[in-house]
C-alpha cells in the first residue's frame, strides 16, 4: 500500500506485509496510525514511519472487514470463518470473538455510534446480528427473506434497514 501526497501526487510511503493483497485499509481519526486487512490478519501501522505496530492474526483465510471503534481504542475485525473478533486497539490482544450463526461468504460488521455494539451481516446468509460490544452477549436476530447486500442503523439507532439480493428493504427495531 503506498501513501501519496495530494497536492504533488508522489508516494510519502509504501507499506508492504501482504503478498496477496490488501483487501482495505483506513485511517484513525488523527492519521497517526492506519488500518490494513486482508487475508488472515489486520495490520495496524505506523502513518508517519510506516512500521507494523502489531499484527492482528485472525484465520488462515480472508478478513473481510476492520473497522475502528468510535473511542479507537478497540478495532473490530470479520472473518470468513464466521468469527467478529474485537480486539484491544493499543495492544493487540483478542478481547472478544462474536460467533455468526450462517454462512460466511462477505460477513461484514460494524459498530454502533457509542462502539457499545456490533452488527453483523453476510452475503450469503440472511441472518442479521446485533451483539453486545462489551461482553458478547447476542441482543438480536433478524432472518431477511434473501441474501443481504447490507444492513445499518438509522440515526438514533432505534432501527436496523437491511435490503439484499430478493429486492426487499426491510426496516427492524433495534434492541432496546
Amino acid at each position: 500500500m503506498r501513501l501519496w501526497n495530494a497536492d504533488t501526487g508522489a508516494p510519502i510511503l509504501l507499506l508492504r506485509l501482504e503478498e496477496r493483497g490488501i483487501m482495505g485499509a483506513t485511517w484513525n481519526s488523527d492519521e497517526s496510525q492506519v488500518l490494513t486487512w486482508s487475508y488472515g490478519r489486520a495490520t495496524v501501522w505506523d502513518g508517519k514511519t510506516g512500521d507494523v505496530l502489531f499484527i492482528l492474526e485472525h484465520s488462515p483465510i480472508t478478513t473481510w472487514v476492520a473497522s475502528w471503534s468510535p473511542a479507537e481504542d478497540r478495532i473490530l475485525t470479520a472473518s470468513q470463518e464466521r468469527i467478529v473478533s474485537i480486539w484491544d486497539a493499543k495492544t493487540g490482544s483478542k478481547l472478544l470473538d462474536l460467533n455468526y450463526i450462517g454462512r460466511d461468504e462477505g460477513l461484514q460488521a460494524t459498530w454502533n455510534k457509542d462502539g457499545k455494539r456490533v452488527l453483523g451481516w453476510s452475503f450469503t446468509n440472511k441472518a442479521v446480528m446485533v451483539w453486545d460490544a462489551d461482553n458478547g452477549d447476542l441482543l438480536q436476530t433478524m432472518n431477511h427473506d434473501g441474501n443481504l447486500w447490507s444492513a445499518s442503523w438509522n440515526a438514533d439507532e432505534s432501527r436496523i434497514l437491511t435490503c439484499g439480493r430478493d429486492g426487499l428493504i426491510k426496516i427492524w427495531q433495534s434492541p432496546a
